[in-house]
C-alpha cells in the first residue's frame, strides 16, 4: 500500500488519479481496456492502451464526473493514449513488477482451474461459484445475473462472448465491462488478498529476481532458453542459477554446449 501510496504521488500517478472512479468503485476509463482476444501480456496491453483512437478517449473524458486537468491538456495535445500507457506502465515498475511473476502464476492457475471446471460441472455452475453476486439463471433465454447496487449494461457482446476474468486487486466484487469494448466479468481471484499484497516468501528470501528465474524453471531448459522466457540478461540468469544450484535449489547437466537446468524437488 505504501508502494502504491509514494507511485501516486508521482507525474503519472497524478493523470491515473484523476481517472480514478467516485469512491474508488469501477474500472478507470482510459486505462481500463477490459479483454482482448489479441492481448496476451503486459506489452499487448500497453499498446492497446496507446492505440486507443482518439474519439474514443474524448468520450470517455466527457464521462469523467470529476475535474481533470492533466487528463484535458493530454487529450487536447492528442498525447492521452500514449501518456496514460506510459504511466500505467511506470506505476506497474513500482508496485507490481517484483510481485509480478507470482500474481501471474496464480493468474494463470485460476484460468486453468476454471476451464477445467466447466468441462467438469458446466456452465452454471462454474459461474455461479465465481462470487456471492454472481448467478446463472436458465430459461427461455438463459441469462447471467450480478446482484449489484446500480444498474448493469448488458455483459454479452453481440457474438454470444463473454470473457471471465481474474483479478489479484479486486477484492469486494466483479465488476463488468460493457459498451464499446469486448465484453467480460472481472472477478474476484480466490484466496487470500494480504498475503499477495505481502509479496512472496520465495521472493522475500532470495530477491524478486532470483526468485522470478527459479519459479521460471517449470521443466528442464538451457540458460538462453530460460533467459529469453523471462526476458532478462543471459548473464544476470547465468549468475542467478550458479547461486541457486549451490544452495541446492537446481541441478544441471550439459547437454552438448548447453547446460539444461532443473528445479529440485
Amino acid at each position: 500500500m505504501r508502494e502504491t501510496v509514494r507511485a501516486l504521488a508521482t507525474e503519472d500517478g497524478a493523470l491515473l488519479r484523476e481517472l480514478v472512479p467516485p469512491r474508488g468503485r469501477g474500472i478507470l476509463p482510459i486505462v481500463g481496456v477490459g479483454p482482448h482476444r489479441d492481448v496476451a501480456g503486459l506489452a499487448d496491453e500497453l499498446e492497446a492502451i496507446a492505440a486507443q483512437p482518439q474519439s474514443q478517449l474524448a468520450r470517455e473524458v466527457a464521462l469523467l464526473t470529476r475535474p481533470a486537468p492533466r487528463v484535458i491538456r493530454s487529450l487536447e495535445a492528442g498525447t492521452l493514449g500514449r501518456d496514460a500507457a506510459r504511466a500505467v506502465h511506470r506505476i506497474w515498475q513500482l508496485t507490481l513488477a517484483e510481485s509480478w511473476p507470482v500474481l501471474e502464476r496464480e493468474l494463470r492457475m485460476e484460468t486453468v482451474r476454471r476451464a477445467s471446471a466447466v468441462g467438469a460441472v458446466g456452465w452454471a455452475s462454474t459461474i455461479g461459484a465465481l462470487h456471492p453476486s454472481v448467478s446463472w439463471l436458465a430459461g427461455e433465454r438463459t441469462s447471467i445475473v450480478l446482484d449489484k447496487p446500480v444498474r448493469v449494461h448488458e455483459a454479452m457482446a453481440a457474438d454470444g462472448t463473454l470473457t471471465l476474468i481474474p483479478s489479484a486487486y479486486l477484492i469486494d466484487e466483479p465488476l463488468v465491462t460493457a459498451g464499446t469494448r469486448d465484453h467480460g466479468i472481472f472477478y474476484p481471484l480466490p484466496g487470500d488478498p494480504e498475503r499477495r499484497a505481502g509479496g512472496d516468501a520465495t521472493a522475500r528470501l532470495l530477491g524478486a529476481t532470483r526468485a522470478r528465474v527459479l519459479d521460471g524453471l517449470a521443466g528442464p531448459i538451457t540458460t538462453s532458453g530460460l533467459a529469453r522466457r523471462l526476458d532478462l540478461p543471459l548473464s544476470t540468469v547465468s549468475t542467478h542459477l550458479s547461486v541457486l544450484h549451490e544452495a541446492g535449489l537446481v541441478d544441471r547437466q550439459r547437454a552438448g554446449r548447453s547446460v539444461v537446468w532443473e528445479r529440485v524437488g
